[in-house]
């Protein structure tokens, strides 16, 4: 048997943010609530909500969401989820493709750092003054997108606590942020200031090196939420004054008062599960010389089409989703029967063409069952398993391309039969990869259909399996998040268990025949 301190658990619910908008707006999107134009409109900065009325952010009066609707309805819609970009571009640029998922709305030009209040006068007015320097409004030094979207998810998702991160644990050692990503924030590339670039004196700035340094790293988003939830120190300060750090001394002799360092793991589409991989055994084990974690913060984000949209010509047109496709797919067909761009990434369809690159961040606690009972934390989920495996069939890249990636499945199933006493016919949803290729829909079901009979196998299980629902979120509008993607699948899932209406696969016209016979496992 499991001890209660060896079962992990998700504590809230996932904070995310990515082309549909925030969680409340996607969610409320997957469900068709008439809520859905009020969170677009709020995450555009159109309104703002005091818990009873909404208003108008310009001036303050009340307003309603058939006014929205009546003001802004067709714009907002058409400033999110999978959409062209061909006016970012100049006319006399020649694109293989304009289409893709990035932020909706201003968020991408500084409407996110507006949202989450971490402007430069936010944080210069607030208890964080001592890292003002860290919010630079200056685009050269200040954070890139894809570390406010790390901070904007992470920080969320802390806000589902309730009482403050200080209040559940004594020691800040035992917090830590585990993050994943697939790229590495570019954007910071195109605000470094070549040498040779003669600045009027007007706009010099000092030489902050390591700021945009560290702008370009992946670690720095997540180092970001480590620095907010840490003491302001000044290490210039401590050097002059070395009792500065005494506040820093513990009850545990020779530990000092700080957060783990973060965790993060660059893996492609896969690295959400990866640090979580690795993270998982952190809060479970103990062994000489390691203090493990309490409480993790498994965040995720990518900001791959930043800074200039360079990422669509390196994947290329085969893998993605072009307008001559479009016009492919819909030349002869009826007016009502054409794929618009909204719905142009069709996973397990005829009309599977390729994927749509987009921008997400997204945030979610885990600790151990032990820890949220003795805190009458909120537990949402309980983790039942995991499972790892590096097998990709001698492939680069398991999507699309590989075999052997049904072990991790096996893995996963083993866990929840031998720790919990799940069986495999207990499992009803699958929140696919669905890049929305033909090929990659075809290895979904193929390699979860064989990883479904493998743990029947092992737990001597006879006769056809029950059937499981699939689900995507690529599929609303979000498009491929990349390294996010995996964590966004899990909050995806959770929400299922908490009872919310399933995605599913809202683009899902004519199933793919090529899909085989795995395909009669699921329900799309």
């Amino acid at each position: 048997m499991l001890r209660s301190d060896q079962v992990l658990v998700t504590i809230g619910t996932p904070c995310s943010m990515s082309a549909v908008g925030s969680s409340e707006t996607f969610q409320a999107r997957v469900t068709n609530a008439p809520e859905f134009i009020g969170y677009a409109a709020f995450d555009a900065g159109l309104v703002e909500f005091d818990g009873e009325k909404l208003k108008w952010t310009a001036n303050g009066n009340s307003t309603s969401l058939a006014e929205i609707e009546t003001r802004y309805g067709p714009q907002l819609r058409a400033n999110l989820g999978i959409r062209s970009i061909r006016d970012r571009f100049a006319a006399c640029i020649k694109l293989e493709t304009d289409i893709a998922a990035p932020l909706p709305h201003d968020l991408e030009e500084g409407g996110l750092r507006k949202l989450a209040g971490l402007t430069f006068r936010d944080i210069r007015d607030s208890d964080f003054k001592d890292m003002f320097s860290l919010f630079e409004e200056d685009p050269r030094l200040a954070p890139p997108m894809q570390s406010l979207l790390f901070a904007y998810a992470g920080l969320g998702a802390l806000a589902s606590l309730p009482k403050p991160l200080h209040q559940l644990m004594e020691n800040p050692f035992g917090f830590r942020v585990a993050a994943a990503t697939a790229f590495s924030g570019f954007d910071a590339f195109e605000q470094w200031i070549p040498p040779s670039v003669n600045m009027p004196t007007s706009e010099h700035v000092r030489d902050k090196f390591a700021t945009r340094l560290a702008g370009a790293l992946a670690s720095h988003g997540p180092a970001l939420i480590s620095t907010m939830l840490s003491p302001a120190y000044s290490i210039s300060r401590a050097l002059k004054n070395p009792t500065y750090l005494d506040s820093l001394k513990s009850n545990d002799p020779g530990y000092k008062r700080v957060p783990q360092t973060p965790l993060v793991a660059v893996g492609a589409c896969a690295s959400s599960s990866i640090v979580f991989s690795e993270f998982a055994p952190q809060l479970l084990f103990d062994y000489p010389g390691f203090k493990r974690p309490k409480m993790v913060l498994w965040t995720a984000a990518d900001a791959a089409l930043q800074p200039d949209y360079a990422l669509l010509d390196a994947f290329g047109t085969g893998a993605m989703v072009t307008q001559t496709k479009l016009a492919a797919i819909n030349a002869g067909r009826a007016p009502h029967e054409q794929r618009s761009i909204a719905d142009s990434l069709a996973p397990f369809d005829v009309d599977a063409n390729g994927t749509v690159v987009g921008h997400a961040g997204s945030g979610l606690l885990v600790t151990t069952l032990k820890f949220a009972l003795e805190n009458y934390l909120d537990i949402t989920s309980i983790i039942a398993g995991w499972g790892q495996s590096g097998e990709a069939g001698g492939k680069a890249h398991f999507a699309g391309v590989g075999f052997g990636g049904e072990n991790a499945v096996v893995h996963a199933f083993d866990m929840a039969h031998q720790g919990h006493g799940y069986s495999v016919k207990e499992f009803q949803y699958l929140a696919a990869h669905a890049t929305g290729t033909r090929t990659n829909s075809k290895t979904d079901l193929t390699t979860a259909a064989s990883g479904r009979q493998g743990a029947a196998v092992r737990q001597n299980l006879t006769g056809p399996l029950p059937q499981m629902t699939v689900g995507t979120p690529k599929a609303i509008g979000d498009g491929h998040t990349m390294g996010e993607t995996g964590l966004k699948a899990v909050s995806q899932a959770l929400q299922y268990v908490l009872g919310e209406k399933a995605v599913g696969v809202p683009t899902l016209r004519t199933r793919d025949p090529d899909l085989g016979p795995a395909a009669e496992q699921f329900i799309l």
